[in-house]
């Protein structure tokens, strides 16, 4: 006879589950206790809101309320503070009642010991520093980091139970109806985002601020009933005021009630998350200490927003910094656009109602998929939409900064895009209202900067670029201390390299723009220029440890500075991702010649060897019979192929360049590291279509614009060249549109500007 539907003249075995931690983790276990119920008469042993939680989903059960000392978050430890006649009372009822089997699904030797002691004959869960010799199966993961559900589901298996590969999480919403839920629900017409910012712990917290820039953005993007659920102890009650409805508090059946009615949830790494999941609503957890891999929600409808921040995460809860890194230095620009992402995926695939697009009927359209699930209405975006700019800031808010570009030189410098940067960088700052007082430091290399208002200062320093001698001492002493004269609070050096040897005078913000100093020493140690990469490279970790921001220009370099960080044991800095800005172009009708443009240089990193290989097997198959224009830096022992389509050309001037990009039919660009990756998206900003090295911040800059090829394979580049060769002229302006919305001025000079104002 089937175990799960035993004979009723025999007697039901009994089955002690443990799970004395929190309202999460009793979600967890609704996978086993589903299964288990069929077979087994299960007591529970729990913290006291365990019966309240899963008393309406399984009645049958029988609830035993403990708050076990061993799981408490301070004091776990302190066993002259437990209390004991309760635990040795426990202990002995639980001896009582004579359980056939008992399980635990945590791998602490305290459960596996009580176990021991109740005298369970049988006695099943994950052993850990030898308390094994207290189980009777001692159970070992498939892998090492494996879902929490997935214990559960191994714990069912070695019971015997039928169906745990496939029970998961349940609870059953519709026996948690309370007259409140009625009440709020009954007058709301439009979808609900649900937002619970709080959490037990409060290093899982992320910041009030930060929710509500979301919450905003929200705002602007989709058509819904905000509803907040503040924590008991009042956190993110600061929202209220963004808030269609606000409820506090909740009793445990009234949260999993609401939770059961949203539409979506956005919250922390908490227990009201596990709710709404095993209630089949999706949601969007910010996670920090914790890691996803044990304890994200159960399902494939929501979506973990996460990032490794801190070196030492996970640290499950114990910070070892005055502040969570992970979650008050992830900031809301980081995340929004998966967010949006996220929603607008769940709404295609039907998880999400439609209503609650803004766009258009003309702007929405039937989804492809041919299955009834979820056949629904799909948005045509192409992207989205920039996160709103915080609030704008009094009159009070303003910057006094010091901005140091008296260490470059266009004629010397290996990075013509930095140059250029630098320079427009500081041209921005100059006209901007909320720039109080700025002085540049200079050197007479460097275009004049026409003081457009009393309140800037331009100071000539030749020194750095007139020997290397100078340069080592302005690096290291002389802008620290010409800062200091300055009188204002900020020092800004756009190239992100800070002092080795002496500590900031004055705050600093460096603009890091890539790592790839780290990068030469990694993986090309014997290149020429050793002293110069460890020089630069030791500069780098100064910044990492001193400045008190740093901005940089995507997503990639940001992880790329913190995993720098993680490696030289540096505690993870503060990074904003600016970007990078692009002029609006005036894209004008030109005939293209028949040339192709490659960008060659002396840099390991760029691959030229690649790039030449790849061009000339392309030529001898397309028969191509154009030219081939190569500037930039060749390196003297790499060999140049033989032909009439080759035209080595060199070093040329930025306007020249520009007006090579503009008569070409494509720009080619082959790296293998990169912070940002500016050629290609030059070339759409000059019309001419760009083919390039598919690496993860070239792909992140451009998205859907120009067409990237496997450094390891000829074919693929092969085939990018004979796309990019035929593609339209309107492609390009929708290319070019979609770059400049993402990378432009304003945006770059409001996120520097923003953050150096606050106080």
């Amino acid at each position: 006879m089937s175990p799960s539907h035993p004979d009723s003249s025999s007697p039901r075995q009994k089955l002690l589950v443990l799970e004395f931690w929190g309202l999460g983790d009793l979600t967890f276990s609704t996978a086993l206790l589903r299964e288990a119920a069929n077979r087994f008469d299960v007591t529970l042993a729990g913290k006291p809101h365990a019966r309240v939680l899963l008393e309406p989903s399984f009645p049958a059960l029988t609830y035993l309320g403990y708050d076990a000392p061993w799981s408490a978050y301070h004091g776990k430890y302190a066993l002259w503070r437990w209390n004991w006649p309760e635990l040795v009372g426990l202990i002995r009822h639980l001896r009582q009642l004579r359980f056939d089997a008992a399980v635990s699904v945590r791998n602490d030797p305290r459960d596996h010991l009580l176990m021991w002691l109740i005298g369970t004959r049988r006695r099943v869960g994950f052993p850990r520093r030898g308390s094994q010799l207290f189980l009777t199966d001692a159970l070992q993961r498939n892998g090492r980091k494996q879902h929490k559900v997935e214990d559960w589901r191994d714990i069912g298996v070695a019971l015997g139970l039928p169906n745990m590969q496939s029970s998961g999480p349940k609870l059953d919403h519709a026996k948690y109806r309370t007259a409140l839920g009625d009440r709020v629900f009954s007058t709301i017409t439009k979808p609900v985002i649900c937002l619970h910012p709080g959490a037990r712990i409060p290093v899982r917290r992320w910041p009030e601020a930060n929710f509500a820039k979301i919450i905003a953005g929200l705002r602007q993007a989709f058509d819904f009933h905000f509803l907040l659920i503040p924590d008991p102890d009042g956190y993110g009650g600061g929202l209220a005021p963004m808030a269609d409805t606000v409820l506090r508090p909740l009793s445990v059946p009234e949260l999993v009630d609401v939770l059961g009615r949203i539409d979506l949830l956005i919250c922390n790494d908490s227990g009201p998350g596990h709710l709404a999941a095993s209630c089949g609503r999706p949601v969007i957890p910010i996670f920090g200490p914790t890691d996803p891999d044990w304890f994200h929600p159960w399902g494939d409808s929501h979506h973990v927003v996460i990032r490794d921040i801190c070196p030492l995460r996970p640290c499950f809860d114990y910070c070892a910094f005055a502040e969570p890194y992970c979650l008050t230095r992830l900031e809301p620009d980081d995340v929004w656009t998966e967010i949006v992402e996220s929603i607008r995926t769940l709404i295609k695939h039907g998880n999400l109602p439609a209503q609650l697009l803004k766009s258009s009927p003309a702007k929405v359209a039937a989804s492809i998929d041919s299955s009834p699930r979820i056949a629904v209405a799909a948005p045509v975006v192409a992207e989205s939409p920039p996160l709103p700019a915080s609030p704008a800031p009094t009159a009070q808010a303003h910057v006094d900064l010091t901005y140091s570009i008296a260490d470059q030189n266009v004629a010397t410098t290996k990075s013509i895009g930095i140059y250029n940067f630098s320079l427009q960088l500081r041209d921005r700052l100059a006209v901007d209202p909320r720039v109080r007082q700025l002085t540049v430091f200079t050197n007479s290399t460097i275009p004049v900067l026409k003081p457009c208002r009393p309140e800037i200062r331009v100071e000539e320093y030749n020194c750095a670029v007139q020997s290397r001698v100078g340069r080592i001492y302005w690096d290291q002493w002389g802008v620290y201390r010409e800062a200091q004269k300055s009188g204002n609070p900020w020092l800004m050096l756009p190239k992100g390299f800070l002092s080795f040897t002496a500590r900031p005078r004055v705050r600093v913000a460096a603009y890091v723009h890539d790592t790839m100093l780290d990068f030469y020493r990694r993986k090309y140690p014997e290149f020429r220029a050793k002293i110069e990469v460890n020089y630069f490279a030791r500069s780098l970790a100064a910044t990492i440890r001193n400045a008190d921001v740093i901005f940089t220009n995507t997503e990639f370099s940001k992880g790329e500075i913190w995993d720098l960080a993680r490696r030289l044991g540096l505690v993870v800095p503060k990074v904003v991702v600016a970007g990078y800005g692009f002029d609006t172009p005036e894209l004008k009708s030109v005939q293209k010649e028949n040339r192709v443009l490659l960008f060659a240089s002396n840099m390991p990193h760029k691959r030229t060897d690649i790039a030449i290989r790849f061009l000339d097997h392309w030529v001898k198959e397309s028969r191509f019979d154009g030219t081939i224009d190569c500037i930039g830096i060749i390196p003297p022992e790499m060999e140049k192929p033989a032909g009439k389509a080759w035209n080595w050309i060199g070093r040329v001037p930025p306007v020249q360049g520009r007006e090579m990009i503009r008569n070409s039919r494509a720009v080619v660009y082959v790296s293998e590291h990169e912070g940002f990756g500016m050629p290609p998206v030059e070339a759409v900003m000059e019309g001419t279509c760009p083919i390039y090295s598919d690496i993860p911040p070239i792909r992140e800059v451009m998205r859907d614009a120009g067409f990237a090829f496997s450094n390891e394979s000829a074919d693929s580049f092969a085939n990018s060249m004979d796309q990019a060769l035929g593609i339209s002229s309107e492609t390009i302006q929708t290319w070019c549109q979609s770059l400049m919305a993402r990378h432009n001025w304003p945006g770059v000079t409001e996120k520097i500007v923003a953050e150096l104002s606050m106080p």
